[in-house]
């Protein structure tokens, strides 16, 4: 079962520091050594900061999205540096209990007795842990930080308060990384792409999505204005620049359809579309909008256009061959039906000629359907 926190570490109140003057300490000592970091991932800068701070062998930050799912080790710091990743699984080690009960957790030694199931611990060497719960704005446990020496411990109360204290940090710094995460990837995956041009400033931004259907995945998301358009032909520049202004004038949307020749690549069809905004004379400042690839829809729509046209051609062939003899026969018949030949001849040869006239009637019909 998942463990929930508490009501009163969940109503959002500013943590107390630890009353433990070491705890205290250790704390300094840690945010004094992650300041001092370059800046990056703040949970492996954390995960490091926090080993050397409290002289362990190993400190870990891990994503726990299922007790069923292998445990993914978000930040990893092993003081051997043999390890840059760690994948374990839940059940029967010290972690499970931490993650069920919702509680920090120290075992000051004989760790692998404790927990005979996690082979892990033995296999490494460890014989001391200290760990404290991670949990989302829900209260609903996600994760763990948990720390493991190699040699016993007398007391771990001060380093299990300190990771008790830090762990909503971390937490948070967690989550900020899935989100970051899955924007990336809704982003680069995206068939359209965003852009925004500051006219103020002179500059546009563009997604990566964008970029890459722009065709120019290595140009900076912020460049000067008209630089991502460097492969339009004049006569797009002015399919562009006419929209524009129909739509500064309120006359259109502003949406238009254009081609692109990028640097390398062959030539491809965009769709641009934005909606602007103005400053109180009502001049606009700044525009957004997406991008989006249109070359498989106008290659669709000109194999389209190009199969109606065959279509067609080889209908009117057909019906022109057709035609021609028909009105032969008409006239030829009509000749027949006029001549002195006996009366049952005369309307065998009506019959022939009304047939033939509805035949050239219905050819005459094809060939106004094939020409629309």
């Amino acid at each position: 079962m998942q463990a929930k926190q508490s009501d009163h570490l969940q109503s959002g109140k500013r943590r107390q520091l630890p009353k433990d003057r070491k705890a205290q300490a250790l704390i300094s000592d840690i945010t004094s050594r992650v300041i001092a970091m370059d800046f990056g991932n703040f949970t492996k800068n954390f995960a490091k900061a926090a080993g050397e701070a409290m002289n362990a062998d190993m400190v870990l930050v891990s994503r726990i999205k299922s007790k069923e799912l292998p445990v993914e080790t978000y930040a990893l710091y092993d003081r051997s540096g043999q390890m840059d990743d760690y994948t374990y699984s839940l059940k029967g080690t010290p972690c499970e209990i931490v993650f069920d009960t919702g509680q920090p957790l120290a075992v000051t030694k004989k760790v692998s007795v404790c927990f005979p199931m996690d082979k892990d611990i033995g296999d490494f060497g460890l014989h001391a842990y200290a760990a404290a719960p991670l949990f989302d704005s829900d209260g609903n446990a996600i994760g763990i930080i948990a720390a493991f020496w190699s040699s016993e411990q007398e007391n771990l109360d001060t380093e299990k308060a300190t990771l008790e204290y830090t762990a909503p940090l971390l937490a948070g710094s967690m989550l900020q990384l899935e989100a970051k995460a899955r924007h990336e990837l809704s982003v680069s995956g995206a068939s359209s792409g965003v852009w925004y041009t500051d006219f103020e400033e002179g500059v546009e931004y563009y997604s990566s999505a964008a970029r890459r259907i722009l065709g120019y995945p290595d140009m900076p998301e912020k460049c000067q204005r008209n630089v991502a358009f460097k492969g339009l032909a004049l006569g797009d520049r002015r399919i562009i620049t006419a929209a524009f202004n129909a739509y500064r004038r309120g006359e259109a949307p502003f949406a238009v359809n254009f081609r692109m020749t990028p640097q390398h690549g062959a030539v491809r069809w965009l769709r641009i579309t934005g909606k602007a905004k103005r400053n109180t004379n009502g001049k606009i400042i700044a525009i957004a909008g997406d991008i989006t690839d249109i070359s498989e829809l106008v290659e669709a729509k000109r194999n389209a256009e190009a199969a109606s046209r065959a279509k067609s051609n080889i209908i009117a062939t057909m019906t022109n061959k057709i035609h021609t003899p028909m009105n032969d026969v008409i006239g030829l018949v009509g000749q027949l039906s006029e001549a002195d030949i006996p009366e049952h001849y005369k309307r065998q040869a009506d019959i022939i000629k009304k047939t033939s006239e509805n035949m050239v009637s219905t050819l005459n019909d094809i060939l106004d359907l094939s020409a629309t």
